[in-house]
């Protein structure tokens, strides 16, 4: 019944094998004998996945809480032990998760000597259920959906950046009104909004370098191309440098980068990948 399962979440031999750590040639046997006890085809094989037939949906919808009950027996006793052991698959995306979470992530592996860590480090639109993946970082905002839980890790102010160059070449900064829209160089297609006390201003970015990444704005403005409004991880050791100048800094951007945790909803979660959704979130520092 576990690779039944494993099978219908992951939807091919090879993806069930992989996240029960079994073989391919293992998972086929046991559908095989599976089907050949109750008499009954579970799944249509086609090129690409395994569809379940109405027998295979039925089974399926009343063996999963089943043997999720059982899992959550068995973490019961696991949990009086200090250790915990397992694979954690876990997806990231972004600067900042994997410079800063990805140390955590080795810290955790390092803490718990039987866990095992499978990092996908891409932008891609992770299937988090279809792909066996236990937890995922995204940047907001999110889409809502009723598979996934997104529960919040960290808010990143965003600041302005530009070269000294540049700004020596422009008239003096002192609110976002002077900023001239023609070298604000736009980040999605945003507008800049910002706050000081009860004020409230905004300008439109029209310059002429334009990107969904925040370190392709920073090289632009690296080349005085023009002005960015960035989530403040990507400034590093650059302000420190003096290689890009902060302005507006009694202003405040009313746009945020929000982090989030994101995991399959009302499934059951292995006492690891708790423990390591808790890690993180008093680990990271709040900014």
């Amino acid at each position: 019944m576990l690779e039944f399962v494993a099978v219908v979440e992951r939807g091919t031999f090879t993806g069930a094998a992989r996240q029960l750590g079994v073989s391919v040639s293992h998972i086929s046997r046991q559908i095989a004998d599976l089907e050949a006890r109750l008499a009954a085809q579970l799944f249509v094989r086609t090129t690409r996945q395994m569809q379940l037939t109405e027998p295979g949906r039925r089974l399926f919808k009343t063996s999963q809480p089943l043997l999720e009950d059982l899992l959550r027996a068995q973490e019961t006793i696991l949990e009086t032990h200090d250790a915990i052991e397992g694979t954690i698959r876990v997806s990231l995306a972004g600067k900042y998760a994997e410079e800063q979470l990805v140390p955590l992530l080795t810290g955790f592996c390092a803490e718990h000597p039987k866990v095992s860590l499978e990092l996908d480090i891409s932008a891609r639109n992770v299937d988090l259920i279809a792909e066996g993946v236990h937890l995922a970082v995204r940047m907001g905002p999110l889409e809502t959906s009723s598979s996934l839980v997104a529960t919040r890790l960290l808010s990143a102010q965003l600041i302005v950046l530009a070269s000294p160059a540049l700004l020596d070449s422009l008239p003096d900064i002192r609110s976002p009104s002077s900023l001239p829209p023609n070298r604000c160089l736009p980040l999605v297609n945003r507008p800049w909004e910002f706050v000081k006390g009860k004020h409230r201003e905004s300008v439109k970015p029209v310059g002429r370098f334009s990107s969904n990444s925040g370190a392709a704005a920073i090289q632009a403005a690296l080349a005085g191309i023009g002005i960015v409004n960035v989530p403040s991880y990507y400034a590093g050791t650059l302000l420190d440098a003096g290689l890009l100048v902060q302005i507006l800094q009694d202003w405040r951007s009313v746009e945020e980068a929000i982090f989030y945790l994101v995991f399959p909803a009302g499934r059951y979660m292995p006492a690891r990948v708790r423990r390591l959704i808790e890690y993180l979130q008093a680990s990271v520092p709040s900014r």
